[in-house]
């Protein structure tokens, strides 16, 4: 059983949400990689899908109000509402979704970020929300590249390498990154394209000079 207090979250600094909300809105976007058709898979499943759809409504349109209101120490219905998205919610797509509901190219763009010891201040979920801009540019979605842009521009997340102190023509940097991200044993190769470092890189390169 897990026991939240709201007012401990709000009260707590505020890049610990926003991690959360980065984290939590790739269960649906790394979801929809891992069951293209989940009309084919059992029941539980698509209970487990159909939350990340849901929490992922939840935080894109509550996301600002409950930053806001966290600013201003209220205890409102939006902040409970995104908090419970992202611990109630969060655990009950991974509960239900199994495998179909875990990790994709987000989470393996976090792990090659890691490489370099400049991210190590930013919290997982933040680079993971990065991720999923990569991920998208990597499938060709910029309708989704759209969207979370503008999004993570109102909630503070990061929309570049720059925002978290990468330099995107910083060769070898940029090498090491992709170099891990692409390891076999890496979730980015979930992906149904074909990847190498040159695709990779023009991800990369698209997400840096993407305009919402």
């Amino acid at each position: 059983m897990v026991l939240v207090e709201p007012e401990i979250i709000l009260n707590a600094p505020q890049q610990y949400l926003l991690a959360g909300i980065g984290d939590t809105l790739a269960k649906w976007y790394e979801a929809v990689v891992l069951a293209p058709q989940p009309e084919t898979l059992p029941l539980t499943v698509r209970l487990g899908i159909n939350n990340a759809q849901a929490i992922r409504d939840v935080l894109l349109n509550s996301s600002e109000q409950a930053l806001s209101d966290q600013q201003n120490q209220q205890l409102t219905q939006s902040f409970c509402d995104v908090v419970d998205a992202i611990i109630a919610g969060g655990g009950m797509v991974g509960g239900l979704g199994d495998r179909f509901t875990r990790v994709a190219a987000a989470h393996a763009v976090h792990n090659g970020l890691t490489v370099l010891p400049q991210t190590e201040k930013f919290l997982h979920g933040t680079k993971v929300a990065y991720g999923i801009l990569v991920q998208s540019a990597l499938l060709g979605q910029d309708d989704v590249l759209a969207q979370l842009t503008g999004a993570y521009q109102r909630f503070h997340l990061p929309t570049t390498l720059a925002e978290l102190e990468v330099d995107i023509n910083n060769q070898a940097e940029i090498d090491k990154v992709i170099a891990h991200t692409l390891r076999p044993v890496e979730s980015i190769h979930y992906l149904p394209v074909t990847l190498t470092p040159d695709t990779l890189r023009a991800a990369f390169k698209k997400v840096e000079s993407f305009k919402a």
